[in-house]
């Protein structure tokens, strides 16, 4: 309170600070152009029997201070008198709602045993990229993995909305080389995949389109993996090569 009431008194290169009745301080105005207050901490009270008696800590606030260290972990802690200043603390242990939304996350999905009985029963799709331009300008590339047989091909593309027509393109070559025709066809929920003109294409074939959810690229597992192998693939090839990215 008596900081508001303050009077500030400037002389120069000297602040005075003055409250009614009393004088409280003097600063000295620095090179650039503040002021540096030349005064002394004083401790309160409060913060003297605080420091009394913080020998005795519950072990929920030690949790606290200690950035939510487990609470076994910061009972081994002071055990152990790793702790400056702190005897065994005491307390019940009380749920930490900070650490409930801290440490919150999804668990790992399970691996899925299922593999179509047939070629082209299921196909796996995804498109990678952007990566740098290569020399024919292109940006992607897209994969269909046959779920049977695991097989795998390979489109690059310059833009994303190339898509259908690459769907296109392979759908005419595979169904025409193994004589059987696509059944479902599984993607990510990528924009490239949920146009209008794509599912029109697939509905008008009677091919289910299976989507993951919202960013859940692990159902999305086999695509995901093979889009890695592909990009580790063209990059030690880079490697090796000593060709510049163009490549």
């Amino acid at each position: 309170m008596g900081l508001f009431l303050a009077l500030f008194l400037t002389f120069s290169t000297f602040l005075h600070l003055v409250i009614p009745g009393k004088y409280v301080g003097r600063a000295l105005k620095t090179s650039g152009g503040l002021y540096r207050l030349k005064a002394h901490l004083l401790l309160s009270k409060e913060y003297a029997n605080f420091a009394s008696s913080s020998t005795h800590v519950d072990i929920n606030v030690l949790h606290h201070r200690l950035g939510h260290l487990r609470h076994d972990n910061v009972k081994r802690l002071v055990a152990k008198s790793m702790v400056e200043g702190v005897k065994p603390v005491g307390g019940r242990v009380e749920l930490c709602e900070a650490c409930i939304h801290g440490n919150i996350h999804r668990f790992p999905f399970p691996p899925s045993n299922k593999i179509a009985c047939r070629k082209l029963e299921l196909v796996h799709s995804d498109v990678y990229g952007p990566l740098p331009m290569s020399m024919d300008g292109k940006h992607y590339f897209i994969l269909f993995i046959d779920d049977h047989t695991h097989h795998v091909w390979l489109y690059t593309m310059a833009k994303k909305s190339e898509t259908i027509s690459k769907l296109k393109k392979w759908k005419a070559l595979v169904e025409n080389q193994s004589g059987n025709t696509i059944k479902k066809i599984h993607t990510d929920n990528g924009t490239e995949y949920t146009l209008l003109e794509f599912e029109g294409y697939l509905k008008s074939f009677g091919i289910i389109h299976e989507l993951t959810a919202t960013y859940s690229l692990q159902q999305n597992g086999l695509s995901e993996v093979e889009n890695q192998i592909e990009a580790e693939r063209i990059c030690s090839m880079l490697y090796d090569s000593n060709l510049p990215v163009g490549f």
